[in-house]
């Protein structure tokens, strides 16, 4: 016999279609082998003849699972024992974001997921809050999309027919249209990627990787979604116009090697703001210093550029000052710092791309971690880390475990898979994974390559290694 749950919801599908409810979203939520086993019940009359009718709407349900484009209504005009199938225009979009996203990467130290699509060097931001890991149908109260989510959402609420879980499509990012939510029924293909690249970077914390503390935040592999969802994927790119310098130390605990490597301010001899004269002395130069970043030697080799973020300040450091460990500054205005300058502070998040001061702490470290991740790196950028609080080994990036700067830098620059943890000195560190070709001769042999760095600084490297050598050593150093 027929088991009683399938008959419930063939029954409550065909009550649905009567009333004209778009099921497609219920639909999506269904595997194929399910909705065969639906279909063959109700084709070889398992199922009462009030429910039979929903046959053909089963039928290209499985032909399009897919896609997940079809909308199903019942046209009140037509007679009782025939179906009007209608195509969702949104979902079959090529538009729709769920139709052209390729690749996914979530993180703890990210503001949302980001998604990569077709066509679109960076990606797209999905705040945390969008997504809903649930099965649940979600239907959509109409077709049309709105200029944004919040006029979307205002059609929601003003629909007194739309039922809780309903969601609307408005204009997002890059040119696409999104859903108000993203799940299972409205964008399978995203929603099935996050849960994947969640799931296999939870089993690598798991199962591979010995550091203490780790926290998740990482990407999954192209290649890995591709075999998942079909995709032709090709991989993320990096944005080459990213930072070109890494962010900086913090001041660290007085008497660290983080609080040594920071000097001090010293105000210059000479100030003013007339005409021959220096620029204003900074109001708050100390602060400016412990925010600031080295520029590129060739503007000097003591030059440094920092902000105050109590007066919103951007401080120029040229000279040093009655010592080799004090600095003097000046008060620029953002037009008048180099691009150099202007790149350093931008890519560490403390000012904005118009050179406003961003006083938000909690703002400049996110912005810093995502232009991190995002930018490029050259072999010849990469450096020893320092060494960590309390210890008197640097990093060694120079090939110690057989790994040379072309290939650190290939692992750093096209992400793969990125974790955040805490190493047994205690410091915070960004791993990096990812599978190198390392013979010429032989291009598809790969071995899976980690790269360590300091957390939020990409060139500064702590070890990296051939994760599947034999000299493996337990805890990272």
């Amino acid at each position: 016999m027929w088991p009683q749950t399938f008959f419930i919801i063939a029954r409550s599908l065909q009550v649905s279609l009567e009333k004209g409810i778009d099921i497609a979203d219920v639909l999506a939520a269904f595997n194929p082998g399910q909705l065969q086993r639906l279909l063959n019940a109700a084709q070889q009359g398992q199922l009462p003849a009030a429910a039979q009718a929903i046959s053909p709407v089963l039928s290209q349900a499985l032909t399009d699972q897919q896609s997940s484009t079809l909308t199903y209504n019942l046209d009140p005009n037509q007679p009782p024992d025939q179906l009007n199938l209608n195509q969702s225009r949104e979902r079959q979009s090529p538009k729709y974001i769920d139709n052209v996203a390729y690749q996914v990467m979530v993180g703890v130290n990210l503001p949302g997921y980001f998604v990569y699509c077709n066509g679109q060097d960076l990606p797209i931001v999905i705040p945390w809050e969008y997504v809903n890991y649930s099965t649940n149908p979600v239907p959509a109260v109409d077709e049309v999309v709105y200029n944004d989510r919040s006029a979307a959402l205002a059609q929601i609420a003003a629909n007194p027919a739309a039922p809780r879980a309903a969601h609307a499509y408005f204009q997002a990012a890059g040119g696409f249209t999104a859903p108000t939510i993203f799940s299972f029924a409205t964008a399978p293909h995203i929603v099935g990627m996050l849960q994947d690249a969640l799931g296999r970077l939870q089993t690598e914390v798991q199962h591979e990787l010995t550091i203490q503390a780790l926290f998740l935040a990482g990407s999954v592999v192209a290649n890995f979604a591709s075999v998942a969802f079909g995709r032709n994927t090709g991989s993320a790119k990096p944005d080459p116009k990213g930072p070109s310098r890494p962010t900086p130390p913090t001041a660290g605990k007085p008497g660290s090697v983080g609080a040594m490597r920071l000097p001090k301010f010293e105000v210059g001899p000479v100030e003013g703001a007339g005409p021959g004269l220096k620029p204003p002395s900074p109001a708050a130069g100390q602060e400016a210093v412990e925010n600031s970043l080295p520029v590129g030697s060739q503007l000097g080799p003591t030059r440094r550029v920092g902000v105050s973020r109590e007066t919103g300040e951007i401080v120029d450091f040229t000279e040093t000052g009655s010592d080799t460990h004090t600095l003097r500054g000046v008060v620029r205005q953002w037009d008048q710092l180099p691009p150099a300058a202007q790149n350093e502070l931008v890519g560490a998040g403390y000012v904005t791309r118009g050179g406003r001061v961003v006083r938000d702490i909690e703002m400049v470290k996110r912005t810093a971690r995502m232009n991190n991740f995002r930018r490029s790196v050259a072999p010849e950028e990469i450096r020893g880390a320092p060494p960590a609080e309390g210890s008197n080994v640097p990093g060694h990036a120079e090939s110690k475990h057989g790994v040379p700067p072309e290939q650190q830098a290939s692992v750093l620059s096209n992400l793969e898979r990125v974790l955040n943890g805490v190493n047994e000195n205690g410091r915070e560190v960004d791993i990096y994974c990812k599978s190198v070709a390392v013979n010429k001769s032989n291009p598809q042999e790969l071995i899976e390559m980690a790269v360590i760095t300091e957390a939020g600084n990409k060139g500064s490297v702590i070890t990296a290694y051939p994760r599947s050598a034999s000299h493996w050593e337990g805890n990272v150093s």
